[in-house]
């Protein structure tokens, strides 16, 4: 996009603009908004390449997304971000092998390398099998000299943290990295050995009891949305009160411009049902739902009333985190309720067919929200399936 300033060319320059489906923002560990990152390392390459053209600093890029909205970016070209992406890419061009492997990780899910990464990581028993453990710890286990599950997995703790203190300061771990966090991945490397050695009827660890409300009623709550068209389309209930058959609700987008209509009918069951314990997974319904606030004007009280500090909404999945250890690479709902023993009835169901299969419906293949509403309920069934699980198993 052409803008006022000095270049090569004369007293105007340029600076890149991107086109996309997504707003152009992503929420951070905080639920703060920060620039996609995804976007921020395609925006500092085209202004590495811009640089090199206009013969000046371009310093700033624009986002154009899908609410026909400008997203301003301040870009560091020269940043280590961007030089680190680059000089990986030079080495794997050039043959170079070493610290290119494949990581495996929660972005692994639509890529068609996946099965090979895979299979690579099964047979070298690789460090990012376990969950949490990314590309940059694992090359920092591999500056300490620990290069497989089974390495990890007999360390002896007391030798090893000092080992990555000494790491970290060359920046091979990130520094909030704790002792508990590397407490937790020895075990998960033992929980890992321990299953794939054929005893996975045990290979779990729950370091504390549940203590969930006990009421006479209790909401499982999960939420379709289509993220990079920022559109909601449906937030199902698997209700369940005591003396009664266990039922689903679910408040479904008819159309794209229901959204808004929808979130004042899920603004009403929240004040109906105020102060019943409502179980998700994951910070996504919190998130979501602040974000229906803010662009409906929604009441405030109503959503700390379930999402605020002293809110009736339970994150299972934080409590997992804090609380379980698994032998297993992802810790999503579907990872963890399917190995204790909860299975959906479509072998294709996922949040990312989920989103194919509304945008059918509204191209006029009606038969679609009848398999969108099974998947959803059985996901929030797959929530209520873990709760009682840990409830049970605690005892």
């Amino acid at each position: 996009m052409r803008v006022k300033g000095e270049s090569v060319f004369g007293d105007f320059a340029y600076v890149p603009v991107d086109i996309k489906t997504g707003s152009g923002l992503e929420e951070n560990d905080w639920g703060a908004d920060r620039p996609n990152q995804a976007y921020m390392a395609q925006m500092n390459f085209y202004a590495f390449l811009l640089e090199d053209v206009i013969q000046r600093p371009v310093r700033e890029g624009y986002i154009f997304n899908a609410r026909k909205q400008f997203i301003k970016y301040k870009l560091s070209p020269h940043g280590d971000a961007l030089q680190n992406v680059l000089t990986k890419i030079k080495k794997m061009t050039s043959g170079f092998s070493e610290k290119c492997e494949p990581v495996i990780s929660s972005g692994c899910g639509l890529c068609p390398w996946q099965s090979s990464c895979r299979t690579w990581a099964e047979k070298k028993n690789d460090l990012t099998l376990l969950f949490y453990l990314g590309e940059k710890m694992k090359y920092g286990f591999y500056e300490i000299g620990i290069y497989s599950i089974e390495e990890l997995a007999t360390v002896d703790l007391a030798k090893l943290l000092p080992q990555i203190e000494s790491a970290k300061r060359k920046k091979f771990f990130y520094s909030s990295v704790g002792d508990n966090l590397i407490k937790s991945l020895i075990t998960r490397a033992q929980l890992y050995l321990q299953e794939k050695n054929g005893d996975s009827a045990n290979a779990y660890i729950i370091r504390k009891k549940p203590n969930f409300p006990k009421t006479k009623k209790e909401i499982h709550y999960d939420i379709e949305d289509d993220p990079l068209g920022e559109f909601v389309y449906m937030h199902g209930f698997w209700i369940i009160e005591k003396n009664k058959d266990s039922y689903y609700h679910a408040i479904t987008a008819t159309r794209e411009k229901t959204e808004k209509k929808i979130a004042e009918k899920l603004w009403d069951f929240f004040a109906e049902n105020k102060g019943v314990p409502i179980y998700h997974y994951a910070p996504h319904e919190k998130n979501i739902c602040k974000k229906l606030m803010e662009k409906y004007n929604l009441k405030k009280d109503i959503y700390d009333s379930v999402f605020g500090p002293d809110g009736s909404a339970i994150d299972l999945y934080q409590w997992i985190v804090e609380n379980t250890d698994w032998p297993l690479t992802s810790y999503s709902l579907k990872a963890i309720a399917k190995y204790t023993g909860f299975n959906w009835s479509a072998d294709d169901a996922g949040g990312a067919n989920s989103i194919a299969w509304y945008y059918d419906y509204l191209d006029g293949n009606d038969a679609m929200i009848d398999k969108i509403l099974i998947y959803n309920k059985e996901d929030c069934m797959a929530t209520a399936h873990l709760k009682k699980w840990f409830e049970n198993k605690a005892l």
